[in-house]
C-alpha cells in the first residue's frame, strides 16, 4: 500500500471507514470463494486486501480510543 493511500485512510471519518471495512470484508469473502471455484488471476490480491482491511480496522480503533480519552 502506498503512502498516499495510508494518508487517505487516516483522513477518512468513522462512518466512511466502517463502510469501507464492510465492503472490503465482503470482497475478501468473495475472493476466497472464487479461489476455490475457479483459477485466480492474481493470488496476491487477497493478501493486499487483507492488509488494507487490517490497516483500516487499526485506524478505526485508534479513532475510537482517541475519542474516549
Amino acid at each position: 500500500m502506498k503512502r498516499k493511500d495510508k494518508i487517505q485512510i487516516h483522513t477518512m471519518n468513522k462512518t466512511e471507514l466502517a463502510s469501507q471495512i464492510q465492503a472490503i470484508g465482503e470482497q475478501i469473502k468473495k475472493m476466497k470463494m472464487e479461489r476455490y471455484t475457479k483459477p485466480a488471476k492474481n493470488v496476491h490480491e487477497i493478501t493486499i486486501a487483507k492488509r488494507k482491511y487490517a490497516i483500516m480496522k487499526t485506524v478505526l480503533s485508534q479513532k475510537h480510543q482517541g475519542e474516549s480519552v
